[in-house]
């Protein structure tokens, strides 16, 4: 079974360019929307800024035109050039002139301090929002392209019944992908039980998986407990273990040569590998049928 399981894997590898393609684009889509933001948001703010400085300067003229000469005289510009240079970065003098001439629009100003703390956070609430929905759309794409995979992976085999395609096709990668977030959290803070995390997490994917299967192709004849034979489950957690274990070995070595090379090549590998896993096991559900039947 495992040797039959793994030539089915390296047969379809060729569909690794579909959650490929999928999360890259999703990838593209995210990193243009964040760029485009940034700089919009930036562009306003620092125009928002600049118009109210300039009426708050037109206001309280003699108070800024007080403060500015009283920090120009602060440092000899008489002196060479490197001179002058040091001694402004000795002094702090840009940091603090800065904030001497905003504390000074602002105590010469009504209201300068809270329009300009507004625009701050306008700022500052439009790239939280930006960045929560890029992580949100990426998050919806790599689901996406895992629903995708699948479809295509099991169109030949997952039936057509409406029930059972929401089944196989949503709700069991949805409980895979928390199963494995909640299984890598696990793995790092309680590090002295990695081995039983992981042993439990790939029982648990087993058992999610051979129960999709049977739900897919059920019928009167076939029973849970035929499905969930110890022997099969031993030769199917032994392909899992081979497919887990060698996503872990090219991701631990792409690690080295560049994290984030590793995750955005791993992402597609691993929606890839999950899929054939539950392809497989449809494969062995479908005999199981065939061997009722006969």
């Amino acid at each position: 079974m495992i040797q039959k399981s793994l030539k089915n894997f390296f047969q379809n590898l060729v569909y690794i360019f579909i959650p490929m393609g999928i999360v890259y684009l999703c990838l593209l889509v995210t990193i243009f929307f964040l760029i485009s933001t940034i700089f919009n948001s930036l562009g306003m703010t620092i125009q928002e800024l600049a118009e109210l400085i300039h009426a708050s300067v037109s206001s309280s003229t003699t108070s800024v035109q007080d403060f500015l000469s009283y920090a120009m005289n602060q440092i000899d510009w008489n002196q060479g050039f490197l001179e002058t240079i040091e001694e402004v970065l000795d002094t702090n003098w840009i940091q603090s002139t800065l904030s001497g001439f905003f504390e000074t629009i602002s105590a010469s100003t009504v209201g300068f301090e809270e329009e300009f703390t507004q625009i701050i956070e306008n700022f500052a609430s439009t790239m939280i929002f930006s960045f929560i929905f890029a992580v949100v759309f990426s998050f919806l794409g790599i689901l996406f392209a895992n629903f995708i995979t699948r479809f295509v992976l099991r169109r030949k085999t997952a039936k057509r019944n409406m029930k059972k395609f929401i089944i196989a096709h949503t709700i069991v990668p949805i409980t895979q992908s928390i199963l494995i977030a909640l299984s890598c959290v696990l793995v790092v803070y309680i590090q002295y039980y990695t081995i039983l995390v992981i042993i439990f997490s790939l029982g648990l994917l087993s058992v999610i998986s051979l129960l999709s299967s049977w739900i897919v192709y059920k019928n009167s004849n076939l029973k849970l407990k035929d499905v969930l034979n110890m022997k099969h489950i031993a030769q199917h957690l032994g392909f899992i273990a081979i497919v887990i274990g060698m996503n872990i070995v090219f991701g631990t070595i792409l690690m080295f040569i560049n994290p984030l090379f590793a995750i955005l090549l791993m992402i597609p590998i691993v929606i890839y590998s999950l899929n054939m896993i539950d392809l497989n096991t449809d494969a062995y559900v479908s005999s199981l049928i065939t061997v009722e039947e006969n």
